[in-house]
């Protein structure tokens, strides 16, 4: 029932892989995201400028604003193409693999980005192969198995030794941080036992 626009203002979606085949620039993308609140004829507002801005600081690409997307490595087009997203201020963001393509620094830089904007209100949905990102930035879990929901619930109630056993065939192992306590899944080498001391959930 919802029209594009409509649909826009609610929902915001960055898939995985996105066909750049364009000679925008980042802030020109990003710039598209206010699609949903411009007026008929498409021109944008101070409103919208300020959208843009904060987008383009809060991702961490200002400075390549003036560069076109195609020309960016994975990590950045992907932050840019992020930007965009939150330009266009949805209350529901969905993404699909987002920290895929980036160095470690930036995928902490991009939870924590999540987590302040869950903390804005908005609710905040990814899925992930990262385990452990997961088990450190989720407040809820579904996994997955064979396209069917084998359990949800917190980190720690779906994140457990004996599910992971059976759905990625005793190949990760759940210890937990020395420091922090929190879940850590480890690849375990096929044919290796436990890891001595750890704790598993």
């Amino acid at each position: 029932r919802y029209t594009p626009r409509a649909w826009a203002r609610l929902a915001g979606y960055l898939p995985q892989m996105v066909t750049t085949d364009f000679s925008f620039s980042v802030e020109e993308v990003v710039a598209f995201g206010r699609y949903a609140h411009v007026g008929l004829l498409g021109f944008g507002d101070a409103q919208d400028s300020q959208a843009v801005e904060q987008a383009l600081r809060a991702t961490s690409v200002e400075h390549l604003r003036a560069r076109p997307l195609q020309e960016l490595s994975g990590g950045e087009r992907q932050r840019a193409l992020l930007a965009s997203v939150l330009a266009q201020q949805p209350r529901l963001l969905l993404l699909d693999e987002p920290t895929a393509a980036l160095d470690l620094h930036h995928q902490v830089a991009l939870c924590d980005l999540l987590r302040q904007c869950r903390g804005d209100g908005m609710t905040v949905v990814l899925s992930t192969h990262d385990l452990t990102l997961a088990a450190q930035y989720c407040d809820h879990v579904v996994l997955l198995h064979n396209g069917r929901i084998k359990l949800h619930g917190t980190p720690e109630a779906a994140l457990q030794q004996r599910i992971l056993d059976e759905v990625y065939d005793h190949a990760a192992e759940v210890v937990r941080h020395p420091r922090s306590g929190r879940l850590i899944i480890v690849p375990r080498p096929s044919g290796a036992a436990p890891a001595r001391g750890s704790e598993v959930a």
